[in-house]
This record gives C-alpha cells, structure tokens and sequence, in this order.
C-alpha cells in the first residue's frame, strides 16, 4: 500500500514535511511514534488484510489499531496524536482505502497533565500538612525501610535466588500499604495493593516479574512526597528532633540551679538531696522525649486510622486502652513495634470485633474495646494485646489446614485449641475467602511473628476461654509479645 497524494494541508505541520517527501512516508512516521515494533507489524498486517477486500474484514480488526501514541521529528518536541481509522469503500462494499486522520492533541494533553499533576501535588500536600514534622520524618523513615525491605526480596525472587515463598516479598509490602494507609496516603496504599495482587498472580501461573515493580513505582510516589514536602513545606527529613533554642535554655537554668543549691551550705543535706533527686528525674525525662518515644507515640497514627478502617466496615470506631507501664522506647526498637500494632489493630476491627448488630445482641456496647497492656521487666518488655470480639474460630482454622494441605487429618486430630489457634501465623493463612485492601493475603501475622523474631523477640498466643462450647467456635485470644530490653526505661505512670 502507499500513502495518498491526497492529504491535509495540516498534515505537514502535524508530522513534518520530510516525512511526507521521504521515500515511505508511513514507514518514516510510524518510526518516529513511540508505538511498539509488535504495534507497527499489527497496522501493516490489518491494512495488508483490509485493503482490496470486503469492508467486513476491516469491521473484524478496526479494534486491533492504536488510537493514540506520542510523536517526534528528529530533535523536536514531543507531540501527542491521536487516531481514527476510517475505511473508503465502493458500491461494492470493497474496502478501497482507509483513511487515518490525525488530530494533534500535545497542548490538550500537557494541560491535562498538568491539571492533574496540580491536583495530585495538592492532595499530598494537604495530607502532609495534616502531619506534624516528626509524624512525617517517621512515615518517610518506616516507608523507606519497607521499600527496601521488598526490593531486595523482589529481586532475589525474581531472579531465582531466594527459597522462600512469594510471602517474603509481601510481607514488607503489607504492613507498607497498611503504614501508607495510617497515615492518610490512601493511593500509595491502594496502588500497593495493585502490586500485591499482580506479584501473587505472577507467582501463581510462573509468569515473568520483571515488569511489575517497574509498572507501579512506588518508589517514585516517595519521592514525590519528599520534594513536594522540601520545596513547598521546607521539611527535611533529617530534622527528626527539632529542639528550641528555649528548651536548651531552661534545661541549662535548670542544671545551674541544681548545682547552685548543692553548693549551698545553708540548705540541709537530706532535702538537699531528695530536691536534687526529683529535679533531676524530671530533667532527665524531659531529655530522654526529644530522642525516645512511649508507646502511643509509635502507634498513635495507627490508633487513629481505626476510624476510617470502621467507617469502612460499617462499624463504630473502637475503644483503645492502655494500661500498665509507660516505657521510654529507644529507635531501635521502633520498628517492630510500630510493625507488629499495624497489623494486629487491622486485625482486631476487621476480624475480631463484631458488627454493632450481633455485638447488640450479644449484650454487648455496639463499638469494640482494644486493650494493650505494658509491664517492664528487668530483661524485657512485656505486652499483652486483646480486643473483646468474638475471638477465632478453631473449626475454620482445621477446615483451613485440612483444605490448604498444611497438615494432615490424623495430625489436626492431635491439635489442641491453642495450637490450632497458632496456625495464624503460618505464611499465608487467612479465615477470609476473599482478599480486601484490609486483609486477606495472609501474611499480616506472619510478619509480625517474623519481624519480632528478628528483633530477638517472641509472640505466642493464649486462650482467653479454653473451653470452645459444641454451640461457638469462636474462642477469645491475646496475643503476648515479649521483646529485649535494649535502650528501654520505664517511668511510673504517675509522672
């Protein structure tokens, strides 16, 4: 085929008058397209097929022809096109040419670009305004963690150099979408649990990976949310304690003081004493916040997004309580905290506790209660966390087992309530029957067993009613995590 004498007067504006002069004008414009080698050998074979023939076997591939694609002549500026392809047929119904209209649509388009890149960039900085400078330093520092956490998994898997299951990839990337969701990012988490699924897919039928990270940068979200942070809000993420140049200074008043009295002959020893003990407790406190975190400071924004988890679900926002010590937690022990609460919070408003109905039934306050207890040991740190929903239910971990060949018949048999109830941390278990942007990989538990394990820790379940009835499967659990001691040190609740 070749290209009419009869074109548009616009159309060597559009595509460059060299082209049309060249030897294969359609040849030479297809190469200056961003459409694919397989793209380009699909035209010619449609147009091949079409031309001469009758107008219904243009109708049965017409669906097969780009309708857009992006174009440059030689060092000029990109251009983007878009297409309609329009058979010429005779009485006869004889396909005699087919028509390509093209409409430069590069204007159009980088305003559309631009409305939306605007929209984008105002809706990240709304959420990062919602964020205090230390709320933000952490969701950057935890997001960075969890990326690279996955890329390396991603990429030994996907070159053939990890033995563990695909899990090891989602594991990270979990508790990533959960973190991004925490913190009000809801597209970074939605885009992340696109990524889950097609990794998961790609794993179940052998299919290449390599495209797929690529395919959903995440990575690039990041960074957007840094720059937009640096250049509009001035925020480093460096800067993770800002501490004014007045706290120094009462701080330095403070110790001269303490010292001044200590010096003082007139002042009794014993009082001298108690008084300087006191101050310097409280100094030392007061110290140890600009660089260590309690508990609900880790998890405040997690204990947060419950709400919206709820609305989601149709249920009422639950009831946190802590109880017990308020330690002092150095950043190396951040992590697997802030890991583990992401999931067990998801866990206990999307599995545990109930919807306002049956709870109403039940006797029970329509919303939920989460309790989380502390004590500090001398070795370790001791936490107990339980919701008061229904519990788990024991017959559909065996049916789950049994289905998923985890174990055998005879071997489930043998299971008591509590070891049928650790099964939730195997890799992959879940009691849902579908997967939803809460739940339903089944890796959330098995990542904060691992992720605490990591650290030196352990998590081991305990029933808070062994005696599972004929009438309910359901049986209450908490879940007990010990973990090291390192850096931490408690203060009386009282201060």
């Amino acid at each position: 085929y070749d290209m009419s004498s009869s074109y548009s007067a616009m159309l060597p504006h559009i595509i460059g008058s060299n082209i049309i002069k060249s030897a294969n004008p359609f040849e030479d414009f297809l190469k200056g397209t961003n459409l694919s080698l397989e793209m380009q050998s699909i035209i010619h074979s449609t147009l091949l097929t079409s031309i001469g023939e009758n107008f219904m076997q243009w109708e049965i591939n017409e669906h097969m022809m780009p309708k857009a694609s992006t174009y440059k002549i030689e060092n000029e500026t990109e251009k983007f096109l878009e297409y309609q392809w329009r058979p010429v047929v005779t009485d006869d119904e004889i396909c005699q040419k087919i028509l390509l209209m093209v409409k430069d649509v590069t204007e159009e388009t980088q305003l559309k670009a631009s409305n939306i890149e605007k929209e984008e960039t105002m809706a990240i900085l709304l959420q990062s305004i919602s964020l205090s400078d230390l709320e933000y330093a952490d969701f950057i520092n935890y997001a960075s963690r969890y990326l690279d956490e996955a890329r390396i998994h991603f990429n030994a898997y996907k070159n053939g150099n990890d033995n563990s299951e695909v899990s090891s990839i989602l594991r990270p990337l979990h508790t990533f979408k959960g973190l991004a969701r925490n913190y009000g990012f809801m597209d970074i988490s939605a885009n992340i649990h696109i990524m889950e699924t097609k990794i998961v897919d790609s794993a179940r039928h052998s299919s290449k990976l390599s495209l797929i990270w690529d395919s959903i940068n995440i990575e690039q979200s990041i960074t957007r949310i840094i720059n937009i942070n640096r250049d509009l809000l001035k925020r480093d993420v460096t800067k993770k304690l800002p501490i004014s140049v007045e706290k120094l200074q009462e701080w330095s008043s403070e110790m001269t003081g303490i010292m001044q009295q200590h010096k003082n002959p007139r002042i009794a020893v014993e009082v001298d004493k108690k008084i300087e003990l006191s101050r310097l407790q409280k100094l030392a406190i007061d110290i140890e916040k600009t660089y260590k975190k309690t508990l609900l400071q880790i998890i405040e924004k997690d204990i947060e997004a419950l709400n919206v988890m709820a609305k989601k679900l149709n249920k009422p926002a639950p009831l946190v309580l802590l109880q017990g010590d308020i330690p002092f937690l150095d950043e190396n022990i951040h992590l697997p905290i802030k890991d583990a609460f992401i999931h067990l919070l998801r866990n206990s408003i999307d599995h545990g506790i109930e919807s306002p109905a049956i709870r109403t039934n039940l006797g029970k306050t329509d919303f939920g209660q989460i309790t989380i207890e502390l004590k500090d040991t001398e070795d370790t740190l001791y936490l107990r966390y339980f919701d008061d929903g229904v519990g788990i239910d024991c017959k559909k971990i065996r049916q789950i087992a049994l289905t998923k060949g985890l174990l055998h018949a005879d071997e489930l048999k043998m299971k008591s309530s509590l070891e049928l109830a650790m099964l939730i941390f195997m890799p992959g278990f879940s009691t849902r029957n579908s997967v939803s942007e809460i739940s339903g990989r089944g890796v959330g538990l098995d990542r904060v067993r691992s992720i605490i394990q990591e650290y030196g820790g352990s998590i081991t379940l305990k029933l808070l009613n062994d005696d599972v009835s004929a009438s309910s499967n359901f049986t209450p659990i908490a879940f007990e995590i010990v973990l090291p001691k390192d850096g931490i040190k408690t203060i009386s609740a009282a201060i």
